[in-house]
């Protein structure tokens, strides 16, 4: 997008918080489409369960086509809080109601993990999965620690990352995420 950006993080002694300020510029004489997707990668176990203030999320299925709106965890059979309840690849952007804070965290069965929280100006979050069946398994072969499978939860500037937001000429943003 030809703009600068910086990202400061740091950890307070004795804390368990880490602390990140990414800031991005504008310098341009004209607005400019901009996305941003803060990712953190979590163990995925039989025990992990992904926890976020809504009950309703945006599914893209990848073989399915299209963004369709769902209920979360999910109504039926499928609690897809547990990620390791899916068979394939999905992603969950979550419709957190005005007013809810925004945040999402990845936990175990004693609610012990990660969680991620920011200042207003990320909007979105998001879950992302391989699944459980064969792709998913080359997948994570490919990409983790072998016995270390990992899901993604993420933070974003839109509601998904079908989304940018126009950001005006000569402007700057920043926010604070832990």
């Amino acid at each position: 997008r030809g703009t600068p950006f910086q990202i400061d993080a740091w950890l307070p002694e004795e804390e368990e918080v880490l602390f990140i300020r990414p800031r991005i510029l504008n310098p341009h004489p004209k607005p400019i489409p901009m996305y941003w997707w803060s990712n953190i990668a979590v163990p995925e176990t039989e025990s992990t369960r992904v926890i976020v203030p809504a009950d309703q999320a945006f599914g893209f299925g990848y073989a399915e086509g299209g963004l369709k709106r769902m209920p979360f965890p999910a109504k039926g059979k499928i609690d897809s809080s547990y990620p390791t309840n899916l068979n394939r690849a999905m992603d969950f952007f979550f419709d957190i109601p005005k007013g809810n804070r925004h945040w999402i965290a990845s936990v175990d069965e004693e609610g012990i993990g990660f969680a991620q929280t920011s200042t207003s100006r990320l909007k979105g979050r998001k879950l992302f999965l391989w699944g459980q069946g064969p792709g998913a398994k080359t997948w994570q072969k490919y990409l983790a620690k072998p016995g270390h499978a990992y899901i993604e939860i993420q933070a974003g500037l839109a509601h998904t990352q079908s989304e940018y937001l126009l950001m005006p000429a000569h402007t700057e943003w920043d926010w604070l995420e832990t």
